[in-house]
């Protein structure tokens, strides 16, 4: 049998103590029955910052894990790049997008992983995403209700009983998602750069792989911190502003679609 073979790329633009604590999740978080390496894909810090983040990552960390620097590309064209090339490896199985300011609860990875291999139509698995320190949930993926987009688990505690079935997704929160690069790689798919500088370019890949037949899936023993917008706080008013408009642009597109089969679930 072989074992799946496994990107962990993590997009950063300084915040290098975020990125540590990041990659400190992801190895605690590893058991067995795979294999994988990280990367940190680098989207304009200071050199200082990554002279930092190198010294610490040797010192911290007995496993090679790469930096790989950009020139101020921003994240919607960063995780275009990062996909493009990790479909190109036919050595990857699956690709796990993580944003820097995440941390994986233990046996977090290995339950994404398990989940994606039960089936050779899922296409995406995301996790119980709870704000940054608390036991509050912050996002457990969307839904369609009534042809309305909703996050049925949003505000919740982490241990209702209620949030701990597998289900299927609309889209899961772009902060910490496992794709199957075998069918990005076969439905020639990747995020759109309309959605550049950021938002909703996972939201819109998402709902295409579920029109397109795949299954987007909401995994309750993944459980992820994250420090919401803290990757954006050095250009709050520009975030916002695409924010909103790509949030028209998905709309535009997919709305359409909302009573349609393969999203009645």
């Amino acid at each position: 049998m072989k074992y799946p073979y496994i990107g962990v790329f993590i997009p950063f633009k300084g915040e290098c103590n975020f990125v540590l604590d990041c990659v400190y999740s992801i190895v605690n978080s590893y058991i067995t029955g795979f294999s994988y390496f990280i990367v940190c894909y680098d989207d304009g810090s200071t050199e200082q910052e990554l002279n930092y983040l190198w010294r610490s990552l040797k010192q911290n960390f007995p496993q090679d894990i790469v930096i790989v620097k950009n020139n101020n590309v921003e994240y919607t064209q960063a995780v275009h790049n990062i996909t493009e090339y990790c479909k190109r490896d036919t050595n990857l199985d699956y690709l796990l997008l993580l944003n820097s300011d995440t941390k994986l609860h233990r046996g977090t990875f290995y339950s994404l992983v398990r989940r994606m291999t039960n089936n050779p139509y899922i296409a995406a698995v995301g996790g119980k995403i709870i704000k940054m320190g608390t036991n509050e949930i912050q996002h457990t993926g969307t839904r369609l209700e009534n042809k309305q987009i909703v996050d049925p688990y949003c505000g919740l505690d982490i241990n209702n009983p209620e949030t701990n079935q597998v289900e299927r997704r609309l889209w899961v929160n772009g902060c910490a998602t496992l794709y199957n690069l075998r069918i990005l790689r076969k439905e020639n798919l990747n995020f759109s750069l309309e959605f550049k500088p950021a938002y909703f370019e996972e939201a819109d890949l998402m709902t295409e792989l579920n029109i397109r037949g795949y299954s987007v899936l909401y995994e309750p023993r993944a459980v992820i911190e994250h420090k919401l917008n803290a990757t954006m706080n050095k250009d709050r008013e520009r975030y916002e502003i695409a924010f909103w408009k790509n949030w028209d642009v998905y709309k535009s597109k997919w709305e359409p679609y909302y009573g349609s089969k393969q999203l009645a679930f």
